[in-house]
């Protein structure tokens, strides 16, 4: 995760949550990146705002009378097409995994009792 370029004095959930937003742009923040944010900006549904940085307008579609809806920014990366994509197939990685597990301990259970 890397530091929004030119923000000091964040909170925690502020630094998180504007970090996610920044890993889209890349190294060289360059048309691809910019593409990327831009896309998951809409993704998020998140208007940005007249007279508002990119930065705070972000913050404010995430401020709740509380301080920040981190579970809400969360769930809107886990819901990202790529990144969705990506849980699904490590899930299914790891089923398959446990399944060829159990299905060698049923093959060796059933040697063992011959």
């Amino acid at each position: 995760m890397k530091q929004a370029a030119g923000v000091t004095n964040l909170s925690k959930d502020e630094a998180i949550i504007l970090a996610w937003f920044a890993d889209f742009l890349g190294e060289d923040c360059d048309d691809d990146g910019i593409k990327s944010l831009s896309d998951y900006l809409d993704h998020c549904k998140v208007k940005l705002q007249t007279g508002m940085t990119a930065g705070e307008s972000i913050l404010a579609h995430y401020r709740n009378p509380i301080g920040y809806d981190i579970d809400r920014a969360a769930m809107d990366l886990r819901t990202w097409p790529p990144i969705a994509a990506r849980i699904l197939e490590l899930q299914t990685e790891k089923a398959e995994q446990r399944s060829a597990g159990v299905a060698k301990r049923v093959r060796s259970h059933r040697a063992n009792r011959k």
